[in-house]
């Protein structure tokens, strides 16, 4: 039985394999996807999202979904890219656009997300796929565990303040080993399981899907 029928789901970073076929997947599920990117892409409908603290785009995105589909129930966000650098080899200027694509930027888009669910009222699902070093130190992975940590504690605190608020809007990380192979199949499935009413008792969580990596 389709678990999303129905639901909105904005997905970011669609021009990547992981979630080109979580979109495929949502659609299957009964979800209507909205896919952004943060490049040009050649399909109309894919729209543009900001890699950079540009607070309205993120705003106009969440907006696009309801202006397709009368409605917007949840967010995917796609997990950054591997930046392999000592922390005394990063200039302050390629440390902090990291930064601000990889965390402030994300941080907008939860805000905007969660400002939407709550004016529709009808709770919702944020689902950010992040890494595994949100959670440990690997030598020159320093910028990534400095997003991949602030991004897990900043949802943490959010779904602490929705659950608060009893709005019914959960927010969840999946973490995944970065220097692995992705698990595209194990990562979509439980992407679907988050954003679904199976999972309505599920906040502020961490799903870890590495192969026991961060256990070893």
């Amino acid at each position: 039985m389709a678990r999303l029928v129905g639901k909105a789901v904005l997905v970011t970073g669609s021009g990547t394999p992981l979630m080109q076929a979580l979109g495929r997947k949502l659609e299957a599920e009964g979800a209507r996807v909205v896919r952004g990117d943060f490049v040009v892409s050649p399909a109309a409908e894919v729209l543009l999202l900001p890699r950079t603290a540009d607070e309205e785009r993120w705003r106009a995105a969440i907006a696009t979904v309801v202006e397709r589909h009368g409605r917007f129930d949840g967010l995917v966000l796609a997990p950054p890219p591997v930046a392999t650098r000592a922390v005394t080899d990063w200039a302050f200027a390629d440390w902090q656009a990291f930064e601000e694509a990889h965390l402030i930027s994300p941080w907008l888009a939860i805000k905007h997300a969660i400002v939407a669910l709550r004016t529709q009222g009808k709770g919702g699902a944020i689902v950010a796929i992040s890494s595994t070093l949100a959670r440990m130190g690997r030598v020159g992975g320093a910028a990534n565990a400095a997003v991949a940590g602030g991004l897990r504690i900043m949802m943490q605190a959010a779904a602490l303040e929705c659950g608060e608020k009893a709005d019914g809007i959960r927010l969840n990380q999946i973490q995944i080993d970065l220097d692995m192979p992705i698990p595209t199949g194990n990562v979509v499935d439980a992407s679907i399981h988050l954003l679904s009413d199976a999972a309505t008792f599920m906040t502020a969580s961490d799903l870890v899907i590495d192969s026991g990596a961060l256990a070893g």
